[in-house]
């Protein structure tokens, strides 16, 4: 694996309008073949893309309760019922917390 800078990342990284860390990978498999270049300007979960990783972000939470607590279902259900619920800001701390804990 071969990483090299490209120097426009690291500027517009810094540049206050634009704030992403872009990236770019390309490919060369063992037989030589090179596979396109893919170039990611805004990541997912960018201020810019904030709407777009929302669902994202939340199936992923999903699936990791669900895989943590793959030998309580109802325990997993549970704690991504409470993250959900409409009422959830009032919800106490240690209440929600206790939700993960296994002691």
């Amino acid at each position: 694996m071969v990483c090299v800078e490209n120097k426009q990342y690291t500027v517009e990284y810094h540049e206050p309008t634009k704030r992403y860390i872009g990236n770019a990978i390309q490919i060369t498999l063992n037989d030589n073949t090179v596979l396109d270049e893919v170039e990611i300007h805004y990541p997912i979960g960018h201020r810019k893309r904030r709407e777009e990783g929302k669902p994202v972000l939340l199936a992923k939470f999903e699936r990791h309760v669900k895989e943590h607590f793959k030998d309580d279902e109802a325990r997993a259900q549970k704690i991504i019922s409470a993250s959900y619920d409409p009422n959830f800001d009032e919800m106490d701390v240690d209440d929600y917390a206790a939700l993960y804990s296994t002691a």
